[in-house]
């Protein structure tokens, strides 16, 4: 009999003493390692493509905890494939390693559930609640470079202007300049700087569409810049990146639980 043959009589041999837990908790890893790594490919082109967005509306936490399970649930789903397919029921060693894994499942269920609960409680498709939010942030124009940034892809990319139309950047100083010197200030009544500063959006409210140079300072009119204020265009836009959390999420506690009672099960029957 050539090595072939024995090897080919060795696999039936298995086969046929495997138990139904064992083939069941084979598939089910499977699966749970291809949605962990469909789960990664969306995240990774959802940062790549709207991660400003995600940031504003505070979707930084779950997102971390995203990146947890992932780097977590996807070399325990590989493991659990690698190790139920070759499983041996007279090593202990296999035992240990069922109960690590057994351990990692629950973690990434824990995990998981921190997540659906982030999401709930730090974002909101609520254009009232992302109105408040995109005010707070065009607030922080000058002084913090990181919401400039934010604010102005945001704009430029979603082709919209303050956060419900292009006449927020008017009710405030967003550019921050000194009309008087403090002294001079100090001399005088103290009035309002409305009367003085003009009426002027940032550049990235500047429309792509337009065919004249665009006027975004001292502006008579807006044919050049963006009208359509950035809550009404984010809203669906997060509302889609939060179903495809919710659906993808609960689709994984549900694996990983199934896989984790399964596991348990062929822990079990070994120890017997």
């Amino acid at each position: 009999m050539t090595k072939n043959d024995h090897s080919l009589v060795y696999r039936k041999r298995v086969s046929c003493t495997c138990k139904w837990e064992v083939k069941f908790s084979y598939r089910v890893a499977f699966t749970l390692a291809v949605f962990e790594a469909k789960r990664l490919l969306v995240l990774a082109l959802e940062i790549f493509a709207e991660w400003q967005v995600i940031r504003i509306a505070g979707g930084t936490q779950p997102i971390a905890l995203a990146l947890a399970d992932i780097t977590l649930g996807l070399p325990c789903a590989l493991i659990a494939v690698h190790i139920i397919r070759r499983r041996r029921l007279d090593l202990s060693s296999t035992r240990r390693v069922l109960r690590c894994l057994l351990i990692m499942i629950i973690a990434c269920v824990a995990v998981n559930t921190s997540t659906l609960v982030s999401i709930g409680h730090h974002i909101s498709v609520r254009q009232e609640t992302l109105i408040n939010v995109f005010n707070a942030s065009m607030h922080l124009y000058v002084t913090a470079a990181s919401y400039k940034y934010a604010i102005d892809e945001i704009q430029f990319t979603l082709r919209c202007c303050g956060h419900s139309s292009y006449t927020d950047w008017f009710l405030f100083d967003w550019q921050k300049v000194d009309y008087a010197s403090r002294e001079e200030m100090a001399g005088q009544n103290k009035i309002s700087d409305e009367d003085f500063r003009s009426l002027g959006v940032p550049f990235s409210c500047c429309s792509l569409q337009a065919t004249a140079p665009c006027m975004h300072l001292e502006m008579t009119d807006d044919k050049t810049i963006n009208v359509k204020g950035c809550a009404e265009v984010i809203s669906p836009i997060l509302l889609r990146i939060v179903i495809v959390a919710y659906v993808t999420t609960i689709t994984l506690i549900v694996i990983q639980v199934l896989l984790g009672f399964l596991i348990a099960r062929v822990r079990h029957s070994d120890l017997k």
